[in-house]
C-alpha cells in the first residue's frame, strides 16, 4: 500500500473513531468510579478496543480469502463492511 494511501485511510479512521470527542465520553461514564476503577480502565477500554479490531481484521481476511481467493483482506472489501456497518448503525439510531 502507497504511504499516500495509508495517511487517507488512517485521517479517516482517525475521523470517525475520533479519540478527542470520546474524552467527554470517558469522563461521563467514569465519574461514580474510585481512581483505581477508572485507572484500571483507562487500560482495559483500549485493549478491549484493539482485540475486537484484531479479531474483525481477521474475520475479514478470512472472509476474503475465502470468497474472492486473494490472501488477506483487501481495501474494498473494508470498505464494503464499513458501510454496511455504517448503515446499519443508521438504521438503528432511527429505529
Amino acid at each position: 500500500m502507497a504511504w499516500s494511501s495509508f495517511v487517507k485511510q488512517f485521517v479517516a479512521v482517525f475521523a470517525v473513531i475520533d479519540p478527542v470527542g470520546a474524552v467527554f465520553f470517558f469522563i461521563m461514564f467514569t465519574r461514580n468510579l474510585p481512581p483505581r476503577e477508572k485507572a484500571r480502565t483507562v487500560y482495559v477500554a483500549p485493549a478491549a478496543m484493539a482485540l475486537t479490531l484484531m479479531l474483525g481484521a481477521g474475520a475479514l481476511g478470512l472472509f476474503s480469502m475465502l470468497f474472492s481467493g486473494r490472501r488477506g483482506p483487501d481495501l474494498d472489501l473494508f470498505q464494503l463492511v464499513g458501510w454496511v456497518a455504517l448503515g446499519l448503525c443508521g438504521l438503528l439510531l432511527i429505529w
